[in-house]
């Protein structure tokens, strides 16, 4: 017997008993629009927070999940679906794109094993009347889903729920109300909620800028199309290169450095939650990194307001040959007292060597250096560090500047054997001798 919509249904009996159906129609009023399953889920956020912005650690992240019932008139479903657990529907997606599911692969209900009746398959049903609503209320997503706790950015929460609608249905005695299965009028697919994005800030952060540069030549060249990524340092197994780390050990952050060697983040926020990370580049065959320690880093500030910057250079210029000389004096605060200097220093074969002296009428300070222990050069001005004495006293260190232009320019600082500062005088123009800078 072919079936028709709310009418009695026979069903094959069994060899060794004969049953009496009672087949009682329910299908008036029913909604049959097969189109769409007369069905709305949606996730509404806490009023508390229209603008759907957290401070972790601070403020829970509060949801209330709502499935309703919008033909306008009654529908016939799988038993259990007002009985599910909205909560396990939801799907959360993190800044990463790693998606998050409250399922579990469990349900709070079993669906039972299809009925046959006329060789055909039916299944318990549930009437939903019209106007019909459920509701679950989410106190604090974040308790679920622990990784909203640690991962600052944008969060995206959906929900996902299986639905099959019935056209026809019949009322068994025994097993209650029955929905054929594979009516071609059934409506048999997913229902999706609306999509709501939260941005989640941590209690301490910061923004992260990283800078990739060329060291070979000078001043360092900016390098575009270099890959970054930001790796936290607990999720590094003991043993691994910086090769295996890059290959093996999801990034943080992922992005790619502009013309301007600036690098672009993939992700829609470059925050950092206070925490150890190591900022790797790959460039050349090659793989560098910096560090970014939590406790040491200066740059985490409450919330997202906090900024980090860090440069990594590829490749260094070949070990250079410098001399610095000259001798003159100036004027460090009146031209009623001057000073008088003189320098001979040079970084050759990797070492550093010559002496600064420096007479300051003013005070009656005579500072003469016993160590050189660096000299560089940038552009037209040379630093140089030593250790040296402060009329006779040992113990003391210093940084002399000298700029080789028009005019040169001479300055230093010197520092007590505490560290305290001792002597300082800006880099000024000379008001008579010559300073020179030569690089080889």
């Amino acid at each position: 017997m072919k079936p028709f919509p709310c009418t009695s249904r026979p069903r094959s009996l069994p060899a060794l008993a004969i049953f009496l159906l009672l087949i009682v129609p329910v299908c008036h009023g029913l909604a049959w629009g097969y189109d769409s399953p007369g069905i709305d889920l949606r996730i509404y956020g806490d009023q508390e927070h229209p603008d759907l912005q957290y401070l972790l650690g601070q403020e829970p992240v509060d949801l209330v999940i709502v499935i309703s019932n919008i033909a306008g008139s009654s529908l016939l479903t799988e038993r259990g679906f007002s009985q599910v657990e909205l909560r396990h529907t939801m799907v959360i997606t993190d800044p990463q794109g790693v998606k998050y599911s409250l399922s579990g692969g469990e349900m709070l209900h079993k669906m039972p094993v299809p009925f046959f009746l006329n060789d055909r398959p039916w299944a318990l049903a549930e009437y939903l009347p019209k106007e019909w609503v459920r509701s679950v209320t989410i106190d604090d997503l974040t308790e679920l889903v622990p990784v909203m706790k640690t991962k600052a950015g944008w969060y995206t929460i959906e929900a996902f729920l299986p639905f099959l609608r019935f056209a026809s249905a019949g009322q068994d005695p025994g097993l209650g109300l029955l929905g054929l299965l594979d009516e071609p009028g059934n409506w048999n697919d997913i229902v999706k909620s609306n999509t709501m994005q939260i941005y989640l800030a941590p209690s301490a952060g910061a923004q992260m800028g990283v800078k990739v540069l060329d060291g070979t030549v000078d001043p360092q060249a900016p390098l575009a199309q270099v890959p970054v990524k930001i790796i936290r340092n607990s999720d590094i197994p003991s043993g691994y290169t910086l090769q295996t780390t890059w290959d093996k050990v999801k990034a943080v952050l992922e992005g790619t450095t502009n013309p301007a060697g600036m690098t672009i983040w993939k992700s829609e926020t470059s925050c950092l939650v206070k925490d150890d990370y190591s900022v790797l580049g790959s460039y050349g065959g090659e793989i560098k990194s910096e560090p970014i320690a939590g406790n040491t880093t200066e740059g985490w500030a409450e919330g997202c307001t906090g900024s980090i910057q860090k440069t990594i250079v590829f490749g260094t210029l070949p070990p250079r040959e410098i001399h610095v000389a000259g001798a003159g004096f100036n004027f460090p605060e009146t031209q009623k007292y001057r000073a008088v200097f003189s320098v001979i220093a040079s970084f050759r074969d990797s070492k550093a060597s010559g002496k600064v002296i420096y007479d300051y009428t003013r005070t009656r300070m005579l500072f003469d250096s016993t160590k050189i222990t660096e000299v560089s050069v940038t552009g037209n001005m040379a630093k140089i560090k030593g250790q040296g004495k402060v009329n006779q006293a040992k113990g003391y260190t210093f940084e002399a500047l000298v700029v080789d232009g028009k005019p040169d320019k001479f300055g230093i600082t010197i520092w007590k054997p505490n560290g305290a500062l001792h002597y300082q005088a800006a880099t000024n123009t000379i008001a008579g001798g010559k300073l020179w800078i030569v690089v080889k």
